[in-house]
């Protein structure tokens, strides 16, 4: 696990002692991963399918317009089959 996944989730999870989470706390960190990469794969999102606004804010976000169409319903998908949600984070390309 990376340092922003552990910082995150010790974020999520302070230490405020056994009786506060009882006995649910391994499970609650062991899916908050998974939940760390499906909201940065919204993040990248953007960046595959770009934006409808067009602005000097958007930094190196593309327009709709600029990019091949992507259908964002295909994203979706591969967020629900863990193996293929893995495979499609594998693909994207760094930025």
């Amino acid at each position: 696990m990376g340092q922003y996944s552990s910082a995150q989730i010790s974020a999520m999870f302070p230490d405020y002692g056994k009786n506060h989470y009882y006995s649910i706390l391994p499970m609650c960190i062991s899916e908050y991963p998974k939940q760390l990469a499906i909201d940065r794969l919204y993040e990248l999102e953007k960046w595959l399918c770009g934006e409808n606004e067009v602005g000097a804010c958007l930094g190196s976000i593309k327009s709709k317009d600029e990019l091949p169409a992507i259908n964002p319903f295909l994203i979706s998908l591969l967020i629900i089959d863990d193996n293929k949600f893995i495979r499609a984070v594998k693909s994207i390309p760094q930025i």
